[in-house]
């Protein structure tokens, strides 16, 4: 029996898991779980330790791959009462929702659950350490791996290890004014009305600004057609906030510049991969070619877009830089601050 090691079980350890353990094999898995949380399953970012309930997770069900079954199928199989005490309403869910990142991460545990029964019922062997850090690992001279945790070495030796220990955040200390993350101690951390500086504009700073303001407020719902005051819109959107859209490349193309507008140019056919044209990242993008060109123009460079994918669209933004590196496009677009 094969044995076989996942460090960490946020989200990649859970998908991990499950492309080991649900798939039929001739011979059965031995397969050990370590989680350094309570929790295995939840993944650091959508924790009580590190998240509150104000904090919206940055990817809707469309965009989550089921893992024995959809984000949004999940969501319809919850009580009414939890689903509002997270502030969803039962009555409304939608595929392209944003939810809480405190419910993404019940998903997740409950979702691990089920594929732990399912692993067992083809017969694998599933061994689960939560509150287990795992701080080295050394292979053999026989080519076995073996680990150390912090309360000691792991009697098992692993012919694999997959590591999917996930984020990784600043070491500097905090103080009773200074917080190097917002999940440092910012989320419990009481704030007086005051200035508060944020340094960058990225999702962190979102959550960090997120985590001050809710202690002197909240956040309320409004009508759209409201914006009449505000532009004479009607019920057209308007745009809260920009985030630049770039070009990732193979490092082999030999060009110096590139504009968004060549992706739709014939020479990239089959060699361009982006996510949803439904996600929000990028509706804004075409909505700033709009403005730039016209609708007419927009629609035929959409076209000339979809004509020189490499693959259907979807994943997220790092996905692209993945399949890059995998070979799979040569050309990808994502967020600026995506690394």
């Amino acid at each position: 029996m094969k044995t076989i090691a996942i460090v960490g079980t946020g989200p990649t350890g859970v998908y991990a898991f499950k492309a080991l353990a649900t798939s039929p094999r001739a011979a059965p898995l031995a397969v050990w779980l370590f989680e350094k949380g309570a929790d295995a399953g939840v993944g650091m970012p959508y924790s009580d330790d590190t998240a509150s309930h104000v904090m919206l997770a940055n990817i809707a069900s469309i965009e989550i791959p089921p893992v024995t079954r959809s984000y949004l199928d999940w969501l319809r199989a919850q009580t009414s009462a939890l689903l509002r005490s997270h502030g969803i309403d039962p009555e409304h869910l939608n595929e392209r929702d944003f939810t809480p990142r405190l419910m993404l991460g019940r998903y997740y545990r409950d979702e691990f659950d089920a594929l732990v029964h399912a692993a067992e019922a083809l017969g694998h062997r599933v061994e689960l350490r939560e509150r287990t850090e795992v701080t080295d690992l050394v292979t053999g001279l026989d080519g076995g791996i073996r680990l150390t945790t912090e309360h000691g070495d792991v009697g098992a030796v692993f012919d694999k290890v997959i590591l999917a220990t996930g984020h990784s955040f600043p070491q500097d200390a905090e103080t009773r004014r200074y917080f190097p993350s917002p999940w440092s101690g910012l989320v419990d951390a009481v704030v007086p009305a005051c200035r508060v500086g944020v340094l960058g504009t990225s999702l962190s700073a979102i959550d960090a600004a997120m985590a001050v303001a809710t202690q002197h407020g909240r956040f309320v719902g409004i009508s759209w057609t409201g914006a009449d005051a505000a532009g004479g819109i009607g019920d057209q959107w308007f745009a809260l906030s920009m985030r630049t859209r770039v070009i990732y490349a193979a490092n082999d193309l030999d060009f110096f510049s590139f504009t968004c507008e060549q992706l739709a140019d014939p020479e990239w056919k089959g060699r361009v991969c982006i996510r949803s044209g439904q996600h929000p990242y990028n509706t804004a993008l075409f909505s700033a070619l709009v403005s730039h060109q016209d609708a007419a123009a927009t629609e035929g460079w959409l076209t000339g877009l979809k004509f020189n994918l490499a693959r259907k669209t979807g994943g997220g933004d790092r996905d692209g830089a993945k399949d890059i590196l995998g070979g799979i496009c040569d050309i990808a677009v994502a967020s600026s601050y995506v690394g």
